[in-house]
């Protein structure tokens, strides 16, 4: 994988349905679609024996289907570059490090997110939900992309560190 840096797994979009995995490169980070709700849409087709059955094993079904469909997906974003990688989808979308203002890990009482401030003065930003397991590995790359960027840390939400690195251009 020409120029990758590191690559961040599994990360939730604005919904828990929508997964990308994040691909670090020397210049920009692309974010590779994965799942998105209308692949949900397309597993579950309602029949007679849901009915009765019910909602437990469609769930377990779809969950399934779904890291089926995601492991697919990644194997075939194997051995490519980020342009490549951003070229196999028109959902697949990418920020240049010119364009972040920060990146922030957030802690909260129920979740963790990995926030991107984009523009000028950071306006817009991007949000995606990290699992708490993830946190150690998102720190570690962000902390590889934007070595000389500043680290802040602050407390908030009790004893939850929320991290944040500033781009360095």
């Amino acid at each position: 994988m020409k120029n990758m840096v590191d690559v961040l797994q599994g990360v939730a979009g604005r919904t828990s349905d929508t997964i990308y995995d994040l691909f670090f490169s020397e210049k920009k980070v692309v974010f590779a679609i994965l799942l998105r709700p209308s692949d949900l849409a397309r597993m579950y087709k309602p029949d007679l024996l849901s009915v009765f059955v019910g909602r437990p094993l469609i769930s377990e079904e779809i969950k399934t289907r779904s890291k089926k469909l995601i492991e697919k997906r990644r194997l075939s974003l194997k051995n490519k570059n980020v342009d490549e990688i951003l070229a196999m989808d028109q959902a697949n979308t990418q920020l240049t490090f010119e364009e972040i203002e920060s990146v922030k890990i957030r802690n909260s009482f129920l979740s963790t997110y990995l926030e991107f401030r984009v523009g000028k003065q950071g306006k817009r930003k991007i949000v995606l939900s990290l699992k708490r397991s993830q946190v150690a590995e998102a720190e570690r790359i962000l902390s590889k992309v934007f070595p000389s960027g500043a680290l802040l840390l602050h407390r908030r939400h009790g004893s939850a560190i929320n991290r944040s690195w500033t781009s360095a251009r």
